[in-house]
């Protein structure tokens, strides 16, 4: 059964009281010097929006803390032990509501979109990855891939195999170029760079770039070495939120 608490009865019945000033020296508490008098008051409670009157409960339940810390008196801690637990009590009114409502409208309830039962994040895990897969096996209809790198570049013999498996796994063209003229086992056949690399800019070695070839589009996804799940992410994020920015193949053929 829930308590029932009629603290603020008198505070709302009362509208010239308002909530956040003590009464008039009540029973048990002694009145600091400088506090205001009723003519200096916080407006009436029908005057104030529900922000106000939040901010003022709140100053209310400082100032019972402030009085029952610095005069321990019984009555001074009875005072804010009541108003704390009503607070108590509205917390849990307003929680229980909380849950009425999600229960009777299900599509306010977040936990649909993001679960956090241990096994419905799993499934919802496995099917936001199958999501990923099919939206990326569909990107590859329109983009491919330039990958540039340099034979003398480690770092681009490290990551050739995952942009190789990244490739077969999507069913995404990968045209693989060299800066320097040398070749990677991974990707035997590569083409020379005609001056691309410079005409877009690009500086540090390995450099994939998703490209439409109907649009002219061009994508930065990794400038270094990343991870195969990295690649997956990027390409999802940056095909989709970034659609207009990076465009690097379409800008530098109309400025030229």
């Amino acid at each position: 059964m829930m308590l029932q608490i009629s603290l603020f009865a008198d505070f709302i019945s009362d509208h010239e009281q308002g909530w956040f000033w003590y009464r008039a020296a009540p029973e048990g508490i002694e009145k600091e010097e400088g506090w205001p008098e009723k003519e200096d008051r916080s407006r009436s409670l029908t005057q104030m929006s529900p922000k106000e009157k939040q901010e003022a409960y709140k100053k209310e339940l400082e100032n019972r803390l402030a009085a029952a810390w610095l005069k321990p008196t019984p009555s001074n801690v009875q005072n804010y032990q009541e108003m704390q637990q009503d607070m108590m009590e509205r917390s849990s009114n307003f929680a229980n509501t909380w849950m009425q409502n999600i229960f009777l409208n299900p599509e306010l309830d977040n936990t649909l979109k993001n679960p956090v039962n241990q096994t419905a994040r799993h499934v919802q895990q496995d099917l936001d990855k199958e999501r990923k897969r099919q939206r990326i096996h569909e990107l590859a209809k329109d983009f491919g891939l330039f990958f540039f790198f340099g034979g003398s570049c480690k770092y681009c013999h490290q990551f050739a195999p995952i942009v190789k498996s990244f490739s077969e796994r999507y069913s995404w063209q990968v045209l693989p170029i060299s800066i320097d003229g040398k070749g990677l086992k991974t990707f035997p056949n590569a083409k020379l760079d005609n001056g691309l690399f410079e005409t877009w800019g690009l500086e540090s070695l390995p450099i994939v770039i998703a490209v439409n070839p109907k649009t002219g589009q061009a994508i930065p996804i990794a400038q270094g070495m990343i991870s195969l799940a990295d690649m997956e992410d990027r390409i999802m994020l940056l095909t989709e939120a970034n659609s207009h920015q990076g465009e690097l193949g379409s800008n530098n053929q109309r400025d030229n």
